[in-house]
């Protein structure tokens, strides 16, 4: 039967029916068939847009993935503890499976792991969560708010197995119409709260301190991702081992807004620049106080001339970072003969970033 369906493209209203008939179709008997029919077109249109059943699926996650980043986003923009804020996620995927219940078949169908884009698509959504868990907690386990006993990865996996088992538990019970999953999780969070929060006053948490480094580091996670692996444990490791004076060039197939938000929360300052072939690149300055020359507007020779002017008045042990339209490769030995140690890492949009230390 077509249901008339909001004034939206057409590859937008495919993927609302697709979410719609999942609601109350099992994944083994959703068809090319069904879905033309709930968009009111024919099966060779809807091919048109998804060349298979696969593809848009594999659609559905993707567009699942990049709304649940969007959430996560404002969220994590939004100061509070660390703990309250593993609760508030909680809620925000409970909220989203509420609004999307049928969502989780994809998350438990066979078929996602017969087809390997979508696996990895729906990996990437359970991935992204119990990395950002892990992270959270590890937060929590330092301001002296979860006991030292607990182990952030052994929470996270807890907490994803919370999620998951409630929203089994819906699909398992959808033709007895259970409650909203969000009214389901408050005793099961609370419960997962509970058996994390330190109740030792006198516990007190270990300090840590890493051996720091300055430089500029590039990091690209597009292979992890290729293996269905969050990146964002990798991002914050390389960021703990650096010290004030340096940065990070993040390099993604997409814009990483969590990523941004959640590194700008902890003092960073983050910009994120647009490539070819969306590909992104999020630069991170990890002393969010010390100021970047921002040199991409000058036109040749004057980026190499500021840069030298201002690599010249250095004081000694201090370093200066700078973004140049492209990599300054004839400044390079110029600085080097006048005894500066140079690091460059180039950006998604072709640009560079620089740091250059004082003359030794």
């Amino acid at each position: 039967m077509t249901v008339p369906l909001p004034n939206l493209p057409r590859r937008e209203q495919i993927l609302t029916a697709v979410l719609d008939l999942l609601a109350t179709t099992p994944l083994e008997r959703l068809t090319t068939r069904h879905i033309a029919e709930r968009v009111g077109v024919t099966q060779p249109a809807l091919f048109r847009h998804f060349q298979s059943r696969e593809a848009l699926l594999l659609a559905v996650a993707q567009e699942a993935r990049l709304a649940l980043s969007m959430k996560l986003t404002h969220l994590l923009a939004q100061p509070m503890p660390p703990l309250e804020r593993c609760l508030a996620v909680a809620n925000l995927l409970a909220d989203f499976v509420d609004l999307h219940p049928g969502l989780p078949r994809l998350l438990f169908a066979d078929l996602a792991f017969e087809a390997p884009a979508l696996r990895l698509a729906v990996q990437h959504l359970v991935t992204m969560q119990h990395t950002l868990v892990t992270t959270l907690v590890g937060d929590a386990r330092r301001d002296g708010t979860v006991r030292q006993a607990v182990q952030p990865e052994a929470a996270a996996t807890l907490f994803v197995g919370m999620v998951q088992g409630l929203a089994l538990q819906g699909l398992l019970a959808s033709v007895q119409a259970p409650r909203p999953m969000r009214e389901r999780l408050g005793p099961v969070v609370a419960l997962w709260r509970a058996a994390l929060e330190s109740t030792d006053a006198q516990e007190v948490p270990q300090p840590e301190t890493p051996a720091l480094t300055c430089g500029v580091l590039a990091l690209d996670v597009r292979p992890m991702l290729a293996r269905g692996v969050d990146p964002l444990a990798d991002v914050l490791a390389v960021i703990a081992t650096l010290a004030p004076t340096s940065a990070l060039v993040v390099t993604a197939p997409f814009r990483p807004k969590p990523l941004e938000a959640l590194l700008t929360g902890r003092g960073h300052r983050v910009t994120a620049h647009a490539g070819p072939n969306g590909l992104w690149s999020l630069l991170v300055i990890v002393d969010s106080a010390l100021p970047c020359l921002d040199l991409r507007d000058f036109e040749p020779p004057e980026p190499l001339e500021q840069l030298l002017t201002h690599a010249a008045r250095l004081q000694p042990h201090t370093a200066l970072l700078a973004h140049l339209p492209r990599n300054p490769r004839l400044a390079l030995p110029q600085l080097q003969a006048r005894g500066h140690a140079v690091q460059v890492a180039e950006l998604a949009d072709g640009s560079a970033i620089v740091r250059v230390e004082a003359a030794s």
